[in-house]
């Protein structure tokens, strides 16, 4: 696997894991937040561009398509 890949993967996985450890621990906090979010439409919208661009970002860096597996 190229470096790269074992960089997001990491970065991913971590992040993935620090996300649903907050998630379980402040569960109501969670809840509350994700309906203020639902409820301010702008936020929403600005939260998707985020996303949409943190996105792109991954694709453009790891362009990788060749779908041939390693046997490492």
């Amino acid at each position: 696997m190229s470096p790269r890949t074992l960089f997001l993967s990491r970065l991913i996985g971590l992040y993935c894991i620090l996300i649903g450890l907050s998630m379980m621990t402040r569960g109501q906090a969670t809840v509350e937040t994700v309906a203020a979010l639902l409820r301010n439409s702008a936020m929403t919208l600005i939260l998707g561009v985020v996303t949409l661009g943190a996105g792109l970002a991954m694709v453009l860096a790891h362009n990788v398509w060749s779908g041939v597996r390693s046997s490492s």
